[in-house]
């Protein structure tokens, strides 16, 4: 017999596995913490004419983190099977998930569907 409850809480486990690693990577890039990567060079130099200013700093690079996510996180993936794409596609819901800010209503909360087999004979809880 599977446990259902179980498959969700691995749905979970790998979204924010993967979101973790690329947030690891990205702040330690930032940081100059690893020598293949840097700051984001799309915005570096970028300048406001309208404005009257001129991009400075250190932007994360998001996408490299997210990038290394893919290749790392993915990787034990393996074998060709329904499992796989699940945890696949729970993994890239994880590196969809944006940072809300502290004034976010927690009604206005939706983060990306994760996917965990459901027990058909059993109807989904309702919160009233």
């Amino acid at each position: 017999m599977v446990h259902w409850s179980l498959l969700r809480e691995a749905a979970f486990t790998y979204a924010i596995t993967a979101a973790g690693v690329a947030h690891a990577v990205t702040a330690a890039c930032s940081q100059g913490n690893l020598s293949n990567c840097g700051c984001d060079r799309e915005k570096q130099g970028y300048y406001n004419q309208a404005e009257g200013w001129k991009w400075g700093g250190c932007s994360a690079d998001v996408r490299y983190g997210i990038d290394f996510s893919r290749r790392f996180v993915d990787a034990r993936e393996i074998k060709k099977n329904a499992r796989r794409l699940m945890n696949l596609h729970n993994n890239e819901a994880g590196r969809k998930l944006e940072p809300l800010s502290p004034a976010a209503s927690p009604s206005l909360r939706q983060p990306p569907q994760v996917c965990g087999r459901r027990d058909p004979l059993r109807p989904p809880r309702v919160r009233l």
